[in-house]
């Protein structure tokens, strides 16, 4: 169209994008077509809200508008512009005549300013500390995702330690449960056991022979080492509760 055009370095996509904004046609294509010369993606337009509408639909490193314009005037576009992208970098073009609004626009947000009427050389170290700004800003945008997710890493990782933990103690209760159940169901018949194996060596003793004996001693063996085991198994139940 005749108020927007978009000036593209094919040559390579990590080009710096930049936005020129300016209601003065000719100067906003010439100075597309230098920066274009100079490699950087430049997408130009003779209107604000023609811009805006640019930034919504991709992302600009630089946008560098005209101070003065009769739709929307630079300090208007770049508050705009910083509600729709906060981290991009304004730049502001006026005339001698508007030094002071230029230092008003860099309080409402703008990076620096270039004075009309200008030359690559002196535009140069303005998109360059401009540039160097942004870079910081993304590797600090970068860093603060990068400590998110770290923050989310290991919240993540401590409710699974304290979900694996419940998970441990819940197991450790049952299990010191079960042993007990176990214990009482088993030393009930083994007391028995030993009981009655005892009563029957006072009373038949004398009618034993010597086979006889040994088997009733090995019963009364067993029945201990039964009752070393449940001994044992209470103590294991205890150590892991404790832990």
């Amino acid at each position: 169209s005749d108020q927007r055009r978009e000036f593209m370095n094919t040559q390579t996509n990590t080009k710096a994008k930049l936005l020129v904004v300016d209601d003065e046609s000719a100067q906003m294509r010439a100075m597309c077509d230098t920066l274009t010369e100079e490699g950087y993606s430049v997408t130009g337009t003779t209107s604000p809200h023609e811009a805006l509408q640019a930034m919504r639909e991709e992302r600009f490193d630089l946008a560098i508008t005209d101070l003065t314009m009769p739709q929307m005037d630079g300090i208007e576009f770049l508050k705009a512009a910083k509600q729709l992208d906060p981290f991009v970098v304004g730049i502001v073009m006026t005339g001698h005549g508007s030094v002071d609004t230029a230092v008003a626009a860099m309080k409402a947000g703008a990076f620096d300013y270039i004075l009309k009427p200008f030359t690559l050389r002196m535009i140069r170290p303005v998109l360059e500390r401009a540039l160097s700004f942004r870079q910081l800003v993304n590797e600090n945008v970068q860093l603060r995702q990068t400590e998110e997710m770290i923050r989310s890493l290991n919240a993540a990782l401590e409710r699974s330690v304290e979900e694996r933990t419940r998970q441990l103690t819940d197991a450790n209760k049952e299990l010191e449960a079960f042993a007990h159940s176990i214990s009482h169901d088993l030393r009930g018949p083994l007391r028995a056991m030993d009981s009655f194996t005892q009563l029957l060596v006072v009373e038949c003793n004398d009618q034993f022979n010597d086979r006889a004996r040994g088997y009733v001693q090995r019963v009364l063996g067993a029945v201990k080492r039964m009752e070393q085991l449940i001994e044992d198994l209470m103590r294991l139940s205890r150590v892991n509760g404790a832990d």
